[in-house]
């Protein structure tokens, strides 16, 4: 599949199995009310999706998180933070730098094109991260460094006393649906989402004709290109075939 839409889409893929077995929560190393909380309504969010409790969830701390394999990963972090091993904290799309959140320098091929929609996406997107008030939480989500096969996925928040934030995300709230793409930002009672990580990076296994489908959908310019090779390759074979005939009928009549 491609990139997930995590929320929307019942959890995915965290709720693959509905005990949770292969999935890890990553906390703080001593993490306070707030961000235990927000553990607990996570756990209480998935378990409402497959409509059994995650008994089999492994919790693991940021130095931990590394290492694990066949698991994917939901990190809990502020938003000063992102609770990440320190040789990950490159594959985010959005980073600390000096203190403030900015858009990683990776960069779609696009992006670099002006009036496309990916450096349309990135420019929105330095603009929500600069408007004031700052946005409440950011999801975040990448191919997992130690197991291709796996996600993770950030969830950072801003302590509020309301934890406004919180309740849409795990209530169920409209504003979910709004939730796609490799970064997701809550500002403005909704969530705003971009794709801006270069590539795409795929989660479980399609038959071959969806994943046909797929492709095409996602290389849809290349198909004129096909196209027209085969189409010069095929002129190339008729046209040889046409004068080895006609040298033929040439050398008959004569």
């Amino acid at each position: 599949m491609p990139r997930l839409n995590l929320y929307a889409n019942s959890g995915f893929p965290f709720t693959r199995l509905a005990d949770l077995a292969e999935t890890a929560v990553v906390l703080p190393e001593n993490p306070n009310a707030y961000q235990i909380e927000t553990y607990l309504q996570t756990l209480a969010f998935l378990g409402a999706r497959t409509g059994y409790p995650g008994l089999r969830v492994t919790v693991l701390d940021s130095s931990q998180a590394a290492g694990v394999r066949n698991k994917d990963l939901l990190v809990l972090s502020g938003m000063d933070r992102s609770n990440l091993p320190a040789a990950w904290e490159n594959e985010l799309a959005i980073q600390r730098q000096n203190g403030q959140s900015a858009v990683t320098e990776r960069r779609r091929l696009m992006s670099f094109l002006p009036c496309t929609r990916s450096a349309a996406e990135r420019s929105h997107l330095e603009e929500r991260l600069s408007a004031s008030p700052p946005p409440e939480a950011i999801l975040q989500e990448f191919a997992s460094p130690a197991d291709p096969e796996r996600v993770v996925a950030v969830i950072q928040t801003a302590a509020r006393p309301d934890q406004s934030p919180l309740l849409t995300i795990f209530g169920g709230g409209a504003a979910v649906a709004g939730i796609y793409g490799d970064v997701s930002v809550y500002q403005d009672d909704w969530f705003h989402s971009f794709q801006i990580l270069p590539g795409n990076y795929h989660i479980g296994h399609l038959g071959w004709h969806a994943n046909f489908d797929y492709w095409v959908g996602q290389h849809f310019l290349v198909i004129p290109a096909i196209l027209l090779i085969c189409a010069s390759l095929l002129a190339f074979v008729v046209d040889g075939w046409l004068k080895r005939r006609s040298k033929w009928r040439l050398h008959v009549e004569s």
